[in-house]
């Protein structure tokens, strides 16, 4: 036999082998380079545009925010409906994630190579989470967007332990993150209270308002934490609060009112304003000293 034809010899022979599937240090290797990663962020944008013109840009706004599970008079740690605003310019600075991956000086971008394959991740599940939430599906719902905070947990932690090129490749890959990471802390501490509501018990017999004031407190404490430890931690403060301030609307002025629950968000998002403003002016007191 000729050994042109030989399998796995000669020109045919490299012609068969080329066509088996990737073994796994190739799969790794393509996923490292440069266009594997802007193929990611596009994708991230296409997910957020899509996002973006199907739920929160529809007509009536946000439909889980006027009838679905994230409607103010859902539970008492709901924001009113005007606070889901936020999704478009977080949705947007996503967009701008993915535009600036293919620009010609992001490359060399430490922080854009270790962020884009967690931040498509949390963009898809953000997008199957909307979806249950307006599809009605509440343990989905939860489940989904305790992963999305999750991921967008990992995005910043990962874009902290790298050092960026400059003032707009820190901000570029950090503030889309912040700011939906902050509001997906809300989104989950509703999402629990949801849950928490239809389970229906009452432990200690403890007045429910008197639980719903310890909610906003555990989600100050989470917020605290992430102003802390996180990178975008102004972005992420000024979220939490904007949605603690629209929890606090909706307690005043919506239904069910709730005046102690509307007094402990206002406080809590002073609190948090406060902590990322602090945060912020230690850490560059220390890079001065």
């Amino acid at each position: 036999m000729d050994a042109a034809t030989t399998p796995g010899t000669g020109r045919l022979g490299r012609g068969a082998r080329s066509a088996e599937p990737p073994t796994p240090t190739e799969l790794r290797r393509f996923l490292a380079s440069d266009f594997a990663r802007r193929l990611a962020a596009l994708l991230i944008g296409v997910l957020a545009l899509a996002t973006l013109t199907s739920s929160v840009l529809a007509e009536g706004g946000l439909p889980a925010a006027a009838s679905g599970f994230m409607r103010p008079d859902a539970t008492p740690l709901s924001p009113a409906r005007v606070a889901h605003q936020v999704w478009a310019p977080a949705l947007a600075l996503v967009m701008a994630y993915s535009v600036y991956a293919w620009l010609p000086w992001s490359r060399g971008s430490r922080r854009l190579d270790v962020t884009v394959y967690p931040a498509v991740a949390a963009v898809a599940l953000l997008a199957v989470w909307l979806w249950s939430v307006e599809a009605g599906r509440l343990r989905t719902s939860a489940v989904l967007s305790a992963a999305v905070w999750g991921l967008l947990v990992l995005t910043l932690v990962r874009a902290g332990r790298v050092g960026s090129t400059g003032l707009v490749d820190r901000q570029v890959t950090q503030l889309p993150f912040a700011v939906l990471l902050g509001w997906m802390t809300v989104m989950v501490a509703v999402d629990l209270a949801l849950v928490a509501r239809r389970w229906g018990r009452r432990p200690w017999q403890i007045p429910p308002e008197t639980w719903w004031v310890l909610g906003v407190v555990a989600l100050l404490a989470v917020a605290m934490a992430l102003v802390r430890y996180l990178p975008g931690r102004v972005a992420i403060g000024a979220t939490v609060a904007w949605g603690l301030l629209g929890v606090a609307y909706a307690r005043v002025l919506g239904s069910p009112r709730a005046y102690g629950v509307a007094v402990a968000s206002v406080v809590s998002a002073v609190l948090v304003l406060f902590a990322a403003a602090a945060v912020l002016a230690w850490i560059r007191t220390r890079r001065l000293d």
